[in-house]
């Protein structure tokens, strides 16, 4: 359904000095995976093997004007073996598209944003002024002075040519917590009440927390490291030890993913499950 995404190999390993391997695919990528941040699929922006890769093709971090141009690079471990926050919902607002054979925008019009009277959400911002106009200015924290800046560069979707189903789409917050009320409350206006239930339900069981040490050319080092048994399926976190060139800074906290328990010798290897 998404032939792209269907070539992707898996990273096993990389240097710096841009060189890097990949194996074939074993596992198939289902739309469980995508979903639950279990495929594989993460992101070059928060991840250093990856950010090499598409250093290598010749493009910039996190730029690209489709999905398959932003985000072809290889998955970081076979799908569901592994958590890592990612691409994966990108991904599946391909796969919307193309069973239905509408662009996200009309597709959510209908399914989200008609049923739950919502006036104020839309992927293309520029083309609808009232929105437009209660647009944010985003900033970052700069790298030398540590002021608080305003963003030069394109943020996220900005500049892209399609809907991106994981980032991009623009909400006022009265809007966007109709859908989370909906959601909540079990109202059936968006989904089948076993729907509801299955979003709530853990999708990684069983995994260990597990770190990696520091390495040379990694930027990041865990919070927590192989400590106990998940009972619940959350997010970890990872905590910045240096300037990062993806643009998270020393000290910031950042998502971190899980992965299935290896042994001892491994967790300090140069692979790129997932970091």
């Amino acid at each position: 359904m998404i032939p792209n995404l269907a070539t992707h190999e898996i990273l096993t390993s990389w240097d710096t000095t841009d060189r890097y391997t990949t194996d074939k695919r074993k596992n198939a990528i289902t739309l469980r995976f995508l979903l639950a941040h279990s495929s594989g699929a993460g992101y070059d922006k928060s991840n250093p093997g990856l950010a090499m890769v598409t250093k290598t093709q010749g493009r910039e971090i996190n730029v690209g004007a489709t999905v398959n141009e932003r985000f072809d690079y290889p998955l970081l471990f076979e799908p569901g073996t592994g958590w890592m926050y990612g691409t994966g919902m990108d991904w599946v607002g391909q796969l919307v598209e193309c069973l239905t054979g509408q662009d996200m925008e009309s597709y959510m019009q209908e399914y989200i944003w008609n049923p739950l009277e919502i006036q104020k959400i839309t992927f293309w911002p520029s083309r609808h002024i009232d929105i437009n106009a209660e647009c944010m200015q985003m900033t970052v924290r700069d790298a030398t002075s540590r002021h608080v800046v305003s963003l030069q560069k394109p943020f996220l979707a900005e500049g892209v040519s399609e809907c991106f189903g994981g980032q991009g789409a623009y909400a006022v917050m009265k809007d966007f917590l109709k859908i989370l009320r909906s959601i909540l409350a079990d109202d059936g206006k968006l989904l089948a009440k076993e729907t509801t239930a299955m979003i709530f339900q853990p999708q990684l069981g069983g995994w260990r927390v597990c770190g990696i040490t520091k390495e040379s050319n990694t930027k990041y080092w865990l919070l927590q490291s192989r400590v106990q048994e998940l009972e619940n399926d959350l997010f970890l976190l990872r905590l910045a030890y240096n300037d990062s060139p993806t643009d998270y800074l020393k000290e910031s906290l950042n998502q971190y993913g899980i992965i299935p328990d290896q042994p001892e010798e491994n967790s300090g290897s140069n692979t790129p499950s997932p970091g």
